[in-house]
């Protein structure tokens, strides 16, 4: 659950607040004394800061002083104001339009292009890159300004993420945009690695297509009985 609320004394500003459920008793049998999902969200979106890379400013994470994995714990950030979601702007693309909000479409691929390999190239895999968890703010006469949020999964390292995380990340982000756009965006992504988007490169992404259908199926089949 999410709620967004005026900050005290914030002149304007909203806070988001966001509920976790209690870990599961099978993920606290696999990751004994591993950190509830607020405190997970607050360690990412300050290891991201560190790394210098966008993510809504964190305020506070709240959890029971004893066996926190067992209860609700909530996370609390500003809101990234204005913002629209990369999801919002690759479906829009894949209906037909050119651009996003005053934004032309190979601008916005660059720029999300340009914040992803930074985010690669400084060590950081995301793990849990869907399209609603990059924001952007694209005013017409300014540069596109970019933003992470659900920060609980990502993995920090020293040094620059290999080619099959960074593919892990891409194949998410792409799901709901159309081949054309793929092909734009992520041949922008690689090309200062000095690769191209082949047939090879695709396979992940047609891989994660078809396991999100499949999903979907299921879930039909489960709804009709």
């Amino acid at each position: 659950l999410v709620w967004s609320l005026p900050a005290p004394a914030g002149r304007g500003q909203r806070l988001v607040i966001k509920r976790f459920q209690p870990r599961s008793p099978w993920r606290r049998l696999l990751q004994p004394g591993a950190p509830d999902r607020a405190q997970r969200s607050w360690n990412g979106a300050q290891e991201l800061m560190r790394r210098g890379l966008a993510t809504p400013e964190p305020v506070a994470f709240l959890h029971a002083a004893q066996q926190p994995e067992r209860r609700v714990s909530f996370y609390v950030c500003r809101a990234f104001e204005n913002a629209w979601s990369a999801r919002d702007a690759f479906t829009a693309f894949s209906r037909g339009a050119a651009r996003f909000q005053g934004k032309p479409d190979a601008e916005i691929y660059r720029a999300i292009a340009a914040f992803l390999r930074s985010l690669h190239d400084r060590g950081v895999f995301f793990r849990d890159l869907s399209a609603g968890n990059l924001l952007l703010r694209c005013e017409r006469e300014s540069e596109i300004e970019l933003a992470l949020i659900d920060t609980a999964r990502a993995r920090f390292y020293p040094t620059a993420v290999g080619l099959r995380q960074r593919l892990g990340d891409l194949m998410r982000i792409c799901h709901p945009l159309h081949w054309k756009g793929r092909e734009e965006f992520v041949g922008s992504y690689l090309q200062p690695l000095g690769r191209r988007f082949n047939p090879w490169l695709k396979i992940p992404f047609a891989y994660y297509d078809a396991k999100h259908a499949l999903k979907k199926a299921m879930r039909r089949l489960r709804s009709r009985d």
